[in-house]
């Protein structure tokens, strides 16, 4: 026998194992709810508006008016029992409200503020089958 196959042998013996995979959550997206835009209350404005639009999304009502304010709630998921899936990562979405202003003497209704409120997650989902992928954190634009 070679002096080294002992050494050889027991070498082998610890070489590392893959590590275990850990069990399927059975844990992901059970309902997706699409982004909303409303405007619960306007007031009478001769220079008023029948439509407002940002990020895509149009809003429009008959009668030229001034809205109190509108509220953008932005899309979000919801989590539940799910075989075969797991949430990879979640990401938050705030929503935004628009404050409305009748000037000019009525003449004119323009944007006076907005404001940002609430976390909404938006979970990524992944099978249970797929390898995670590899979470990469980018730095925040600086303006």
């Amino acid at each position: 026998m070679h002096p080294l196959l002992p050494l050889l042998t027991f070498s082998l013996a610890f070489v590392p194992q893959d590590p275990a995979t850990p069990p399927c959550p059975d844990f992901g997206v059970t309902d997706w709810h699409p982004v909303e835009m409303d405007a619960p209350g306007f007031t009478a404005c001769k220079g008023g508006m029948t439509e407002f639009q940002f990020g895509g999304i149009r809003i429009t009502w008959d009668d030229p008016v001034c809205p109190l304010f509108i509220i953008m709630t932005p899309a979000f998921t919801e989590t539940g029992k799910k075989m075969g899936a797991r949430i990879q990562d979640v990401r938050l979405a705030r929503g935004l409200k628009f404050n409305f202003h009748c000037g000019n003497k009525g003449t004119s209704c323009h944007q006076s503020s907005s404001e940002s409120f609430g976390f909404y997650p938006v979970h990524i989902e992944v099978g249970c089958d797929q390898p995670p992928a590899p979470i990469t954190i980018e730095p925040a634009p600086v303006s």
